[in-house]
């Protein structure tokens, strides 16, 4: 691999290190109870965030295919939180009870839905602003690349015509000198 793959490979493993990090730092450190689809999330996080970053945005979004792109994001997105409620499942037995003087938690209806639907479309955003960013500065670096290029071809040009030019004069001066 070369060193840039290994760089970029260390950087996404340490920025998802830390985003979860400091996720679940009051779950580790609060002593609190983590919640029971957290893995699941996790883990479709990440899945959501790759695929759209290394298939969806070069494939169809870069393509000019803006409408069908914004439709496969929301078929995916809507399918992850439909399986994430069935893979949730009932509360686990060992679950506090939620004290009295504490309104309950709302882990059903359409708020739920649309906060899982929220929090599950991060990814997309993430990695398609990303993605957008890297394809637009390897871009920009080639259009300076081949900017450069034609400046220095221009240059070539300009001493090429100048080295006959130069030749003609001293022989104009010799002769002129001779005579």
């Amino acid at each position: 691999m070369k060193n840039t793959q290994v760089r970029s490979i260390v950087t996404h493993v340490v920025v998802w290190t830390l985003l979860y990090g400091f996720f679940l730092f009051p779950f580790f450190f609060q002593l609190r109870l983590t919640p029971p689809d957290l893995p699941i999330r996790l883990v479709l996080t990440i899945v959501l965030f790759y695929l759209n970053y290394f298939y969806l945005v070069p494939k169809i979004l870069l393509q000019k295919a803006m409408w069908q792109y914004i439709v496969i994001c929301l078929v995916l997105i809507i399918i992850s939180v439909l399986v994430m409620d069935y893979m949730k499942g009932p509360l686990p037995p060992f679950a506090p009870e939620i004290p009295a003087n504490r309104p309950p938690i709302v882990n059903e209806g359409p708020v739920h839905l649309l906060f899982a639907i929220l929090n599950l479309s991060t990814p997309f955003f993430v990695s398609s602003f990303l993605r957008l960013y890297l394809e637009w500065r390897k871009n920009e670096d080639i259009r300076k690349k081949v900017e450069n290029e034609k400046v220095n071809s221009e240059l070539q040009f300009l001493k090429t015509q100048l080295n006959p030019h130069f030749l003609f004069n001293s022989l104009n001066t010799i002769y002129s000198l001779s005579v």
